[in-house]
């Protein structure tokens, strides 16, 4: 029997998102978004209208962002769901005694 550790977990590499001295909580705008986060305009759109994705704020009648806290909370909230699947897969495969065959 294999222990499993936090040191196994798979981690996803993530872009530094901008910090701006004197600011606490930068906006961020669409182009620093899809290189911190790793999707296309369309893709975050279609989250934001389905109540997956933080919603941006309007900066101007023409322009918005994210504040990059929220953006920074999305990540965090991914990478434990991820975690929590790759577990809970490792779980059900030890259970069916399936464990090694791979590892």
């Amino acid at each position: 029997m294999k222990k499993t550790t936090n040191e196994s977990l798979i981690h996803f590499p993530q872009p530094p998102i901008p910090s701006v001295p004197g600011i606490v909580d930068p906006i961020l705008r669409l182009k620093d978004v899809e290189r911190v986060v790793g999707l296309k305009r369309s893709r975050i759109y279609a989250l934001m209208g389905a109540g997956e994705f933080p919603q941006a704020v309007h900066l101007s009648a023409r322009a918005i962002g994210w504040r990059a806290s929220a953006i920074q909370e999305w990540i965090n909230t991914r990478r434990l769901a991820s975690e929590a699947r790759w577990i809970k897969s490792r779980a059900a495969r030890y259970l069916r005694g399936e464990e090694g065959e791979d590892a």
